[in-house]
């Protein structure tokens, strides 16, 4: 599935929505934009496979927002805990 809207605002306030579909999200998470990944990363109904995928994203904050996710599983936190920023090392420790 294919998320086509006009605006990075519209695609991120999608990603940050908790009542949005998980397809949605799924596909949000490989949006162009870094600003939309991470809050599809910071979205605590983000499955944990997504959070996983996310986790190697090239962004820093998009790890760390992987990171600071609930959701995201004891196997990822621990990879995490692990990058080489430390922002992201940080949001594994909260």
């Amino acid at each position: 599935m294919s998320v086509k809207l006009p605006t990075v605002k519209a695609r991120s306030q999608i990603a940050k929505d908790s009542n949005t579909p998980l397809d949605t999200l799924a596909a949000l998470a490989s949006d162009e934009n870094k600003y939309v990944r991470c809050d599809v990363a910071k979205n605590i109904n983000t499955p944990a496979e997504i959070l996983t995928l996310l986790s190697l994203d090239e962004n820093k904050y998009v790890r760390a927002g992987v990171a600071s996710n609930p959701s995201t599983s004891a196997e990822t936190l621990t990879i995490l805990s692990k990058d080489d920023d430390k922002s992201v090392r940080a949001g594994v420790a909260r």
